[in-house]
Formats: structure tokens, C-alpha cells, sequence
């Protein structure tokens, strides 16, 4: 036997030690299957955020306020009104009152407490992040992002923001 072939035949006897090993080391055996659901595991999100386009955004019906993004449990929100009507608690660690209108016509009444806001110099434009009470539910949120994927199906493809269609 050809010495090289015995190094690689030793290497393939121990990547099969280690595949058996646990995270310990300790040598339990697994499965494949276990050590993909491991990665799962280790890739989830707290929650998940959708995106939304200018002309298919929900409306807020007591503001001037343009939804940008919508968790679970957070809002990404922007001023759309002069700068002089803008509400007194739109400042870091104030409560607005927010009536947000789906596509479908469910109103909900959403408390949104200021956790960020962003501004760049020069521009009026303010970004407002906001944590929400109530949080909503999964079932909203799938609706919201299957209404998006039947409205504009390329929404989610990177050649949509790279040709400039928002």
C-alpha cells in the first residue's frame, strides 16, 4: 500500500470518529439528521419582519405615518407630515396611538412605545423603530407577507431593489 493512500485512509477513519462524536467530544453516536436539526436550531429568529413596498403599505388612520416594516413585536414607522403636526410623544420613550388598517380592512389599535429613531443631516426624513402592545399575532403576519408575495411575487429578489421599483 502507497504511503499516501494510508494517510488518506487514516484522515476518512477520523472524520467518521468525529461525525459520531457529540458536542463534548464525548463519542455518542448521532444520526445525520440530528446535526442538521442542531443547525436549525441555531439559525431561527425571534421573529421575522416584513417589508414593505411604498404603494402596498397598511394606512394609518389617525397620522401621517408611513409603515415601513411590521414584526411581532416591533414597527419601523416614518413621519409623512409637516414637521410642525409632528406628535409631541414622537420622541425616544413616548407612547403613540397608532390605528394601522391590513389590506383585508382589520383596524387594530396599537400602542407603539419609541425605542429608535434615525434621521440623517440635511434631511427631514426621520425613521421611528417602535415596540408594540399588543404584539401581533403569527397569523397576521403571514397573511400580511402572503397578500405581499401574491401582490408583487419579485418583491423579495434582490434585482427588485436593484433596479430601483420601490
Amino acid at each position: 500500500m502507497m504511503p499516501h493512500l494510508f494517510r488518506d485512509r487514516r484522515t476518512k477513519d477520523r472524520r467518521e470518529t468525529d461525525r459520531r462524536r457529540d458536542q463534548d467530544g464525548q463519542g455518542a453516536a448521532r444520526g445525520p439528521g440530528r446535526r442538521r436539526g442542531h443547525r436549525r436550531r441555531s439559525e431561527r429568529r425571534r421573529s421575522f419582519r416584513v417589508v414593505y413596498p411604498l404603494t402596498l403599505a397598511p394606512a394609518t388612520l389617525n397620522g401621517n405615518f408611513r409603515i415601513i416594516d411590521l414584526s411581532q413585536h416591533g414597527i419601523m414607522l416614518r413621519w409623512e407630515g409637516r414637521p410642525d403636526e409632528r406628535p409631541a410623544d414622537l420622541v425616544l420613550g413616548g407612547v403613540i396611538d397608532l390605528q394601522v388598517e391590513f389590506h383585508d380592512g382589520e383596524v387594530l389599535n396599537l400602542a407603539v412605545e419609541i425605542v429608535r429613531c434615525q434621521s440623517e443631516r440635511g434631511s427631514r426624513m426621520s425613521l421611528y423603530a417602535g415596540a408594540l402592545e399588543p404584539i401581533l399575532s403569527p397569523a397576521r403576519l403571514s397573511s400580511e407577507e402572503a397578500f405581499l408575495l401574491r401582490m408583487v411575487p419579485d418583491f423579495c429578489r434582490a434585482e427588485w431593489h436593484a433596479v430601483g421599483h420601490t
